[in-house]
């Protein structure tokens, strides 16, 4: 379906004309593996939607869309191949002043990135730029098309893990993890319809490239028919990783988009795929250390947990006291694969955990302890400081980074 070029003027933002695109945007995922005459025309229907929580990459900074009343755009996923159907609706259609000349548009990257409200182009055309969309307007023609791939799908690359969510006990569905790369065959084509996710979930996300030192982990739902004797697969998140090279013959793994898609969330599905990850990278003698590119603070508190939990299980904290000195944390950045950074915050929330409150001098040690680590990581904006601003923002940054300490070991 064509739809007529936004509009050049652009009203206010009270006027009905303007949507917001997140509130628009909603996308679906569906099963089209049962799909029948009779279950054609309710099958799109009554997949529930879930909306995004980012739209500037491509509606810009203020997340409008101008020129539309009741505007919808819906787009739906297959659950395993990824078909992608897109229905826009809306009940009205501001009149174009001019018929502009449509923008030239540029896959989102680190140098292209959609910073301003300003567009001659519709938002069918915008979302085609971003989102891989299969062309059929027909819709049973696309459910077709969709049962077919789904049925024929299987996961790119090789099974590293499998699992199950505690408290099921359906032997016919498990969770199964699967590592690609862009040499894997299929997968570059695969992963073109699979990264739209992280700019509507990711802040700051761009595409990447097709670089062989990264690494893709997926993971699905796998559903065994043991009748029919087939396993249908429904996609659950994914993960990057690039592989810096350590000299003279090591990797430094790094972890960069994480995502848990929002029908499964809340589930345990990231912990899993962090610790899994965790724990591949510390039994590989390659691997010299393992960091994060960026995290969010949902993704940091996921992972201070989980590297909290494993350091309690290998009694880390048994005996520590402050201070303690760097070749200490450089010796347990090496033993657990850890960066500087995180190693010497998970030391401090295990000391903090088994602090006394009523030990003076242990409480004053530990304070020393997390002042002079954000000294030294912020000691060229506080040198330029007078002594006393100094010693009042370092006091202040302390008690947030404490406040944030006991909050974590509460949720532990």
């Amino acid at each position: 379906m064509a739809h007529p070029l936004i509009a050049t003027t652009r009203p206010t933002e009270d006027d009905d004309w303007v949507v917001n695109s997140n509130d628009a945007l909603r996308f679906h995922f569906f099963d089209p593996t049962n799909l029948s005459p009779a279950s054609a025309k309710t099958i799109l229907h009554n997949s529930p939607p879930f909306a995004p929580v980012f739209t500037y990459p491509l509606f810009g900074l203020k997340e409008k869309i101008y020129g539309y009343k009741d505007l919808t755009m819906d787009l739906y996923f297959s659950q395993a191949a990824l078909s992608t159907y897109l229905q826009i609706r809306y009940s009205a259609q501001r009149p174009s002043i001019a018929q502009p000349t449509l923008q030239s548009a540029e896959p989102p990257t680190k140098r292209t990135r959609r910073t301003s409200d300003a567009t001659a182009e519709t938002p069918e055309e915008i979302l085609r730029q971003y989102v891989t969309i299969d062309s059929t307007d027909n819709v049973m023609d696309f459910l077709v098309q969709a049962k077919k791939a789904d049925a024929q799908f299987a996961p790119h690359g090789n099974q590293v893990f499998s699992y199950q969510l505690d408290g099921t006990d359906d032997p016919s569905v498990s969770y199964v993890v699967y590592k690609a790369n862009f040499a894997t065959p299929g997968f570059a084509d695969y992963h073109r319809r699979l990264r739209c996710f992280v700019l509507f979930y990711i802040e700051g996300a761009s595409y990447i490239e097709e670089d062989p030192r990264w690494d893709v982990y997926t993971i699905y739902r796998k559903t065994i028919d043991e009748d029919a004797d087939t396993a249908t697969y429904a996609l659950v998140g994914f993960t990057t990783t690039y592989r810096f090279y350590h000299y003279p013959d090591q990797e430094r793994p790094r972890i960069s988009q994480f995502l848990i898609l929002p029908p499964y969330a809340g589930q345990g599905h990231g912990r899993t795929l962090y610790q899994m990850l965790y724990q591949q990278w510390l039994a590989d003698p390659v691997v010299y250390d393992v960091s994060v590119e960026d995290p969010s603070d949902l993704f940091s508190d996921l992972r201070d947990k989980c590297d909290l939990r494993y350091l309690l299980a290998q009694r880390v904290a048994d005996g520590l006291q402050a201070p303690f000195s760097s070749d200490f944390i450089k010796k347990i950045c090496r033993r657990w694969k850890l960066s500087q950074r995180q190693a010497s915050r998970c030391l401090e929330m295990l000391l903090l955990r088994q602090l006394d409150p009523k030990d003076a001098q242990a409480t004053r040690r530990y304070r020393l302890q997390v002042k002079k680590r954000l000294y030294q990581q912020n000691q060229d904006v506080l040198s330029t400081m007078e002594h006393e601003e100094r010693v009042q923002k370092l006091h202040e940054t302390f008690t947030l980074v404490d406040e944030d300490y006991r909050d974590m070991l509460d949720a532990l």
